[in-house]
């Protein structure tokens, strides 16, 4: 997984797409078949707010990509990570934070 200290900021209309590669302990990218992917997106106060969805981009490569399945999201700090399961083994991404600001136009 990738890790970053800064905090991805977008407008409740805006089109969020987040890019994520599976990796080893040496960053070296692990292949994803067989693998199941979830992603959550959890509001303020820990309610769910989306399920996010899943495409997979290259198995081998371990690459795959997210997106909210919500053509708005609500504004405010969202937490969210990855779990990712292989023959009922679990193990879960470091959590990371996305703001979702008010949008001054709207569509």
């Amino acid at each position: 997984m990738f890790g970053s200290t800064r905090k991805p900021s977008i407008k409740e209309y805006d089109t969020l797409t987040i890019a994520c590669q599976y990796l080893d302990d040496d960053k070296q990218p692990l292949s994803i078949a067989d693998i199941e992917i979830k992603s959550e997106m959890r509001g303020p106060s820990g309610h769910l707010v989306d399920t996010l969805a899943v495409r997979i981009d290259d198995i081998e490569q371990g690459r795959f990509t997210l997106s909210p399945t919500l053509e708005k999201l609500p504004t405010g700090t969202h937490k969210l990570d990855i779990l990712f399961i292989k023959q009922g083994q679990r193990i879960s991404s470091q959590t990371f934070t996305i703001v979702v600001h008010p949008a001054i136009t709207k569509p």
